[in-house]
């Protein structure tokens, strides 16, 4: 409204008589009312694509939240990392049980929290997925920490925001 307002009101002074500032001939009479109408119009325009905007991140707000409830209650460990930091984006409950993580990971580097360690696993498939982003890999693998078998499907995918992450 303030950049429509100024566009206005420099109109009002540009096409004015040059002697007498704010009065009119017929011609710059019609300009200006031109401008006014566009001005009006545009501001209409752009009021109602910042409200639909709005509207629709609330929207994709309510869509990440219901993915992200829907992930924590499935049955299987769940785990979404950064491929450059290995900083957890999400871990799902039935991950922290496991691994009797009972607060939020978020942020920390996998290794860490689930593993005690100061750096990548040994194990870790990174080098893989990087060498091949569009290939899953299927590995089976004892967790010394749980004394248990896992059946590991690991990928690239698109998160949320857009960027590839590791799952």
């Amino acid at each position: 409204i303030l950049s429509g307002a100024i566009a206005i009101l420099y109109s009002l002074y540009f096409f004015s008589n040059p002697d007498r500032p704010f009065t009119y001939n017929e011609v710059n009479i019609q300009r200006v009312m031109t401008i006014l109408v566009t001005v009006a119009v545009i501001v209409a325009l752009v009021g109602k694509l910042k409200k639909r905007n709005a509207e629709q991140i609330g929207e994709m707000a309510r869509i990440g939240d219901h993915f992200l409830k829907i992930l924590s209650g499935m049955d299987v460990q769940l785990l979404v990392t950064d491929p450059r930091t290995d900083h957890i984006l999400f871990a799902n409950h039935k991950m922290n049980r496991s691994y009797g993580v009972d607060y939020d990971p978020t942020g920390l580097p996998c290794w860490q929290v689930y593993y005690g360690l100061t750096q990548r696993c040994e194990f870790c498939p990174m080098g893989k997925l990087y060498d091949n982003p569009d290939q899953p890999i299927e590995w089976e693998w004892y967790s010394e920490r749980t004394k248990r078998w896992f059946y590991n499907r690991e990928s690239m995918i698109e998160w949320t925001d857009g960027r590839m992450v590791h799952l």
